[in-house]
């Protein structure tokens, strides 16, 4: 027979790259979306002069198969947009849209 486990070739008999088959048994890295991670938002951010709150969606490709992987996706959902007295600034933990005579409050000016 030709090829052995540690070759980085799919052959003999295997399922995967150097797995299944004659080899150690493959590693399925996931079966279903909750398995790369659970959805969640983040704190919120500034962009220009918009408040966005990033949203972390996990995708599992090729669920159940030798070669699932998982994919991760931000997104970014509008929160707020500052008027024109307004700056949006990152506070002690989120970002929010200020009166511009506050903005040097929480930034250094």
């Amino acid at each position: 027979m030709w090829g052995n486990c540690n070759d980085g070739l799919k052959n003999q008999n295997e399922m995967g790259v150097d797995c299944g088959g004659v080899c150690k048994p493959c590693r399925i890295t996931c079966t279903k979306n909750d398995d790369c991670g659970k959805t969640h938002e983040e704190f919120a951010i500034c962009i220009e002069n918009e408040v966005y709150r990033p949203l972390v969606e996990y995708d599992c490709l090729s669920p159940w198969e030798v070669n699932s992987t998982c994919r991760i996706r931000k997104r970014f959902i509008l929160v707020d947009h500052c008027g024109a007295s307004e700056g949006c600034v990152k506070t002690k933990v989120e970002a929010e849209c200020v009166d511009k005579g506050l903005v040097c409050t929480w930034t250094d000016c």
